[in-house]
């Protein structure tokens, strides 16, 4: 090849190059490989596991933390409309700052930014719950609210893969069902929140190691939250102590768990269909504080049918009522079989009381 031809050559290549590095960097054919199919399979989970739409609003719940700007980022390279929501809990020094960072995330993405500052510390001595159930619950309410007020499909949060193993973890050593092992879902209703506005997660099945390759592929800073390290909470003694103990003894057990709780999910969509069916039989009478089944017909249900229909009236008077367990349950399939009219306290202002052939 002479030099004339090679030198042609190198101005041909340097401006291919300098045509792709001009292209719109939302386009997923111009990113590496490892993120290119995180894209590619995120894309899919959006529309199949979440019943996402190009063409509607989508609230994301962004703390600045590497899961929640990875799906920030996500979702506006895959040109949903997302409105960029952050819920500052004044719980450190930095919250300010951090909500700064998330602003200038959403305006960087031409995107809508709203915030809300609450002091999650007296909100929760005030409400006599922990500042991790305070901050839940604080954040998913204004979540929502944005959703409502934007009209959005969905509301979007960042749990991943390893979230998940973690929660079921957390289920299994409090003592849990079924559903608690199953752990989290790609889409809920929370009816506690909102009855027809639906929670997803679209990273659910992305690991960490993949969320953190993602960002330095996309040059991206995330907030690194140090109370993450602090073993005074529940969830951080479980990843950083019991998490790589258990691994010990199975170098996968994190998939392990992870595929548990998936197979779990499909065998509770059996479950659902037996109880569905269960309730319909037996429900007499439903009113705004109170339910009504045909004791009758629900003694002659198998047991674990008389505690799936518990749950479920108990869940639909009291949304969100995290507190209930197994003897809570117990107590109420005991009065069932009482002989007389006996009565019991459950929770939260819930009582069961037999009234001939009324269970209510």
């Amino acid at each position: 090849m002479d030099l004339d031809c090679f030198n042609s050559l190198d101005n041909r290549l340097s401006a291919a190059i300098h045509h792709v590095a001009s292209l719109d960097d939302k386009c997923p054919h111009y990113l590496s490989y490892n993120v290119f199919v995180m894209f590619s399979s995120i894309q899919s989970i959006l529309q199949h596991n979440c019943l996402l739409v190009i063409n509607k609003p989508v609230v994301i719940g962004v703390s600045g933390g590497p899961d929640s700007l990875c799906l920030l980022d996500l979702l506006w390279r895959l040109e949903y409309p997302v409105i960029v929501a952050h819920l500052n809990h004044s719980l450190r020094a930095e919250a300010d700052d951090e909500a700064r960072k998330v602003g200038e995330e959403a305006g960087r993405r031409n995107l809508p930014f709203v915030t809300q500052k609450l002091d999650i510390r007296t909100h929760a001595e005030d409400t006599k719950v922990s500042i991790e159930e305070a901050a839940r619950n604080a954040r998913y309410k204004f979540l929502f609210e944005q959703a409502r007020l934007f009209g959005a499909q969905a509301v979007g949060v960042g749990h991943n893969a390893d979230d998940q193993v973690e929660t079921v973890l957390m289920h299994l050593l409090r003592g849990t069902g079924l559903a608690g092992l199953e752990g989290m879902h790609y889409f809920a209703l929370i009816r506690e929140f909102d009855a027809n506005i639906p929670l997803v997660r679209p990273l659910l099945g992305t690991w960490r190691k993949q969320i953190s390759t993602y960002l330095v592929e996309r040059h991206l800073s995330p907030t690194i939250d140090e109370s993450n390290w602090d073993r005074q909470y529940f969830r951080n003694r479980l990843r950083h102590e019991l998490l790589p103990e258990l691994e010990s003894y199975n170098p996968q057990i994190r998939g392990a768990i992870y595929r548990m709780s998936d197979l779990l999910q499909a065998d509770q969509e059996i479950i659902d269909m037996v109880i569905v069916s269960a309730w319909d039989d037996c429900l007499l009478e439903q009113g705004r504080d109170f339910i009504s089944l045909s004791a009758s017909k629900l003694q002659s249900k198998m047991l674990g049918v008389q505690r799936h229909l518990l749950r479920r009236g108990i869940d639909l008077l009291r949304p969100g009522m995290r507190d209930f367990d197994y003897e809570v349950i117990g107590r109420g399939i005991a009065v069932l079989h009482a002989s007389g009219k006996p009565r019991c306290d459950l929770a939260m202002g819930l009582y069961a009381v037999v009234e001939g052939d009324r269970y209510i």
